[in-house]
């Protein structure tokens, strides 16, 4: 399992607070944030330090192509 830590980032708790109650309002959400998440890890897509998206860009990709209001 890996984590994104971060210190006195605002931003980035915001964030996270967002992503919890969608998940929580739709829990189909989360099941294709899953699928999406390894479908990005399997092709190494998914690291905001290797400069290619990160855990909450892919989300709010998901969230946007599904046209879900945020």
């Amino acid at each position: 399992m890996s984590a994104d830590i971060s210190f006195n980032n605002a931003l980035a708790v915001a964030n996270t607070q967002l992503i919890r109650t969608y998940t929580f309002v739709d829990p189909r959400v989360r099941i294709l944030v899953m699928i999406l998440k390894h479908w990005a890890k399997q092709r190494h897509v998914n690291s905001a330090y290797e400069h290619t998206l990160s855990r909450s860009a892919l989300f709010f990709k998901i969230l946007f192509n599904l046209s879900i209001p945020f």
